[in-house]
């Protein structure tokens, strides 16, 4: 329960800040604030160099085989070092450059001061996502509880001294980042010294890069295709598009935080079945789960669509950000693909077929960049809504060509495929019928709609789920 608290917290940070940031910063500002926090993410990303995950795996085998596990871990984070120092120091002599040739002037991001601060953010979270994951393989809940809550706090806490003594200015939440990114560096450092004698150490283990590169790419594809098109909303069209698109993205958060928690429940249940049968395929007993997920993924869309209208405004005082509650639902519903999407993702995992992640990402990365661009450039936020909508589904084409070989799908297609795709249209439809009012009536029959569907649909696929894991209970 502490590794699940402690894990969400970053992403909670976000959510209390969410209403200072509307009310405290302009429209173009908090598109800005956007950017920048997606640049430290692919800093993060990039300076990582997957070391979070690696540490993990290798520090647990060489601990049950009696090794040196100080060593280990001192040369890794001795390795996370220089690459974090090495970044930050080309950044440093050439960000201007690199900036001015990749962003244009109307994407309004500079270097200095913020640019050169989100870089800094991305290199002292990855040492912390290191240490902190190092915590988890450890059995160590009680700390890694205590050094998340720490993160938090002191990022909320100097987030809004910055944005009440300073509103309408990014120093508030830039400072919010880098100012705790510090912290929490010199706090995992202290931990290493303390738990591993942590010295400078280069050893590198001749395996890592065979496991780093691919993953490293991986994730890297997967910001491309969660992140790049803000950046080119700011290039075609201007930042307080990216503000609106982001607040929609933002209020649909929820919905993807909840999936990941139930898939991360269920998937050990699906393995252990499929193990049992022995044969490679889908059996009706696993496909109730990504069923349950997509009724799930349903209902919380039509929810989610009646209620953030209602909840926001109470919260949130300035009416630019409420452009996003007309394409809300279509951004939401683009989510209730997941049930598919996991229903191939989880066939990969199982049979350690990583290689896979690469390509499916790496296509729709391409397919991402090329296809945001035309529609923003010809269409504008309509096209770029629609494209938001579309790669979601050419990626669930492209991961069921991927692993189509791998195993025997036995699914229910009215459940999986036809249902997503009527109630995706739906949406679509009534957004487009009026692409710049939200029409409350229409959110409210929309989630009767889908609470008679779903209730007649899935009754059994429910009721199963249901009495599984209250049994286990």
């Amino acid at each position: 329960m502490l590794f699940t608290i402690g894990g969400v917290m970053p992403l909670a940070g976000g959510f209390v800040l969410l209403p200072f940031y509307t009310n405290l910063l302009t429209i173009e500002q908090y598109g800005l604030l956007a950017l920048y926090i997606s640049i430290s993410l692919v800093v993060q990303i990039i300076v990582s160099y997957a070391l979070d995950t690696y540490i993990g795996v290798q520090y647990v085998k060489i601990r049950d085989q009696g090794g040196d596990t100080s060593k280990f871990v001192s040369s890794i984070f001795t390795l996370l070092l220089t690459i974090g120092v090495s970044f930050i120091g080309i950044t440093w002599l050439a960000g201007d450059f690199i900036f001015d040739k990749i962003f244009s002037e109307e994407s309004g991001l500079n270097f200095m001061p913020y640019g050169l601060m989100s870089v800094a953010t991305g290199v002292c979270n990855s040492f912390f996502k290191s240490a902190t994951g190092l915590l988890i393989y450890r059995q160590e809940p009680v700390k890694y509880f205590l050094f998340n809550l720490f993160n938090f706090v002191i990022t909320i806490s100097i987030s809004l001294y910055g944005l009440f003594s300073n509103p309408y200015s990014l120093d508030g939440p830039m400072y919010g980042r880098i100012l705790p990114g510090i912290g929490i560096f010199l706090l995992s450092l202290v931990f290493l010294i303390r738990q591993f004698k942590f010295r400078l150490v280069w050893n590198v283990p001749k395996e890592l890069h065979v496991f780093c590169l691919p993953y490293v790419g991986y994730l890297i594809m997967t910001w491309i295709v969660g992140n790049i098109d803000r950046f080119i909303i700011s290039d075609a069209i201007d930042l307080q598009t990216v503000g609106v698109f982001d607040f929609a993205l933002k209020c649909a958060l929820i919905i993807e935080f909840v999936q990941n928690g139930v898939t991360a429940a269920f998937y050990p249940e699906v393995f252990k079945i499929w193990r049992a049968d022995g044969q490679n395929r889908t059996t009706p007993e696993s496909n109730r789960y990504f069923n349950v997920l997509t009724s799930l993924s349903i209902l919380m869309t039509a929810g989610l669509f009646v209620v953030m209208p209602l909840a926001l405004p109470l919260i949130v005082k300035k009416q630019e950000f409420f452009a996003s509650f007309a394409f809300l639902g279509v951004v939401a519903a683009s989510l209730i693909t997941r049930g598919l999407y996991h229903y191939y993702m989880s066939v990969v995992l199982y049979l350690q077929k990583t290689k896979v992640l690469p390509l499916v990402f790496g296509i729709s990365a391409v397919i991402q960049i090329v296809g945001t661009w035309f529609a923003a450039n010809h269409f504008g936020l309509t096209g770029v809504v629609v494209m938001h909508v579309v790669i979601k589904l050419v990626q669930i084409v492209i991961w069921w060509w991927m692993v189509r070989n791998y195993f025997k799908f036995n699914m229910n297609s009215v459940k999986l495929i036809l249902l997503p795709l009527l109630f995706i249209g739906l949406y679509m439809g009534l957004w487009l019928s009026h692409p710049a009012e939200y029409v409350l009536w229409e959110a409210v029959m929309l989630l009767m709609v889908s609470g008679i569907v779903i209730g007649f649909i899935f009754r059994k696929e429910l009721i199963a789920v249901w009495s599984r894991w209250t049994t286990k209970a």
